[in-house]
């Protein structure tokens, strides 16, 4: 056996081929119609985070969350251990919202109102105005430390800590009565798993919102890996318009070249206000958040140039890729008509606080059993109608079809008056009548032949 020791060669990761060291994304401001929409939907979002666990219900917390009492407050609804299938149920509405909001208009939730979006840019707001925008930032990386820099640095570190603290505490208050926690914390006598989840949640938000950032959407968040599951080419996505934008530059003063027919004059600035660092003129990518800020840079040029808006915007592909401008989409409003579902059955099955509406003989469960049964009758009548070759090129006007243009739309909204009727006694419950009302404009403006 040789005792001379092997040696193993070390490549940089910087010189493997297909592989690049991370570099930090430093985006650039922009204003822009879509970057006042983030901000108001940070506001909303905020607004509901930090001011609701102060808000009194007749002498208590409104909303809390007690574990150790194994007691769920919503206003004037007590939810108990039996009733974690309402929770189950919750969180699985939520789900399909999230995937239905995705069919139709992409990652509009990531860009406008996760968590993780919404603390970046609060963070970045902050770090924008102690250290500067975007080539200021880079210039401060790149000096040396001075006075002025540990105190931009230090600033921003601490205005960051405050911010984390302060969430870090509202979250216990959904679980604990804030009222008390918040003198608790001032005079040292907070219990140990309220202070343990105060920094717990304070530390989380300081290191993803000030440290990961974009690095929790392109390496550990699983929803931008399964988006393509939940698009189709009638997806309205943030594109870019290839077919109008390239090909790109600036045309050459004195050159005796024809003009430029390509409207990007490749500036890069979508590029620099990407929270991601995402190339948007590449195509759809699991790193883009839908933000839609490269829409807002790419309209400041197009206005400075005399160019129309809508280079970069929100689009479908089969429209970006030049294929007409699409059809009615199909899938949302199959998962609109589940979520209609799921919430009437989570409302009959709450006996205890929904009681039925006082409807003589029975006329709210005669609804709901009756109109599926006439909508699949009025779908029967049209297949076989379709599968008559002498029906070809006609319109269909027997059984139920000679009444109405869409007896199947119009049976399947009754359903869901069905659900409404028999909760619209419980308080709240005229609420339920918004779900006939989405479903109808589904079926008619979403998913189906416009009336």
């Amino acid at each position: 056996m040789s005792s001379t020791p092997r040696v193993i060669p070390i490549q940089p990761v910087s010189l493997m081929p297909g592989v690049e060291a991370a570099s930090k994304v430093q985006p650039k401001s922009v204003k822009g119609r879509f970057s006042r929409l983030r901000w108001l939907m940070l506001a909303l979002t905020q607004l509901f985070f930090f001011g609701l666990p102060w808000l009194e219900w007749q002498g208590r917390q409104m909303v809390r969350f007690d574990l150790e009492a194994k007691r769920f407050y919503l206003g004037s609804l007590i939810f108990l251990p039996q009733d974690l299938i309402f929770l189950t149920g919750l969180l699985v509405f939520c789900a399909m919202l999230l995937f239905a909001a995705t069919t139709v208009a992409g990652r509009v939730w990531c860009g406008f109102s996760c968590p993780q979006t919404v603390y970046t840019s609060l963070f970045m707001w902050v770090e924008r105005h102690t250290e500067g925008d975007r080539y200021q930032r880079i210039r401060l990386d790149q000096s040396g430390w001075t006075a002025n820099k540990l105190l931009r640095r230090g600033g921003k570190h601490a205005l960051w800590i405050a911010i984390s603290l302060w969430t870090g505490f509202t979250f216990v208050g959904w679980f604990s009565p804030i009222r008390e926690v918040g003198p608790q914390i001032l005079h040292g006598t907070v219990g140990f798993w309220d202070a343990f989840w105060s920094l717990f949640y304070g530390v989380a938000c300081y290191g993803n919102a000030g440290f990961l950032r974009e690095k929790v959407c392109l390496h550990m968040c699983p929803y931008g890996r399964f988006q393509g599951a939940l698009m189709d080419s009638e997806t309205l996505i943030v594109g870019y318009d290839v077919k109008r934008g390239e090909p790109r530059g600036v045309p050459r003063k004195g050159s005796d070249e024809p003009s430029r027919p390509g409207a990007c004059v490749d500036c890069t600035l979508c590029v620099q206000v990407c929270p991601t660092g995402v190339d948007i003129r590449n195509g759809l990518q699991a790193g883009c958040v839908g933000c839609a800020l490269c829409i807002d840079a790419c309209d400041a040029v197009m206005d400075k140039i005399g160019q129309p808006r809508g280079l970069i915007r929100y689009a479908r592909q089969r429209e970006l890729q030049g294929d007409g401008q699409g059809g009615q989409a199909t899938t949302p409003g199959g998962v609109g008509s589940l979520l209609v579902d799921q919430h009437g059955h989570l409302l009959l099955r709450r006996q205890r606080v929904f009681a039925p509406v006082p409807v003589a003989g029975g006329t709210d469960l005669d609804v709901l059993d009756d109109a599926p049964d006439a909508q699949a009758l009025a779908d029967r009548q049209l297949a076989t109608f379709r599968r008559d070759p002498a029906s070809r090129g006609r319109v269909m006007d027997r059984g139920l079809w000679r009444y109405s243009r869409h007896p199947n739309y119009f049976f399947q909204t009754l359903t869901w008056v069905g659900y409404a009727l028999i909760v619209v006694a419980a308080p709240w419950g005229w609420l339920a009548f918004l779900a006939p009302a989405l479903i109808l404009y589904l079926v008619l403006f979403v998913t189906g032949v416009p009336p």
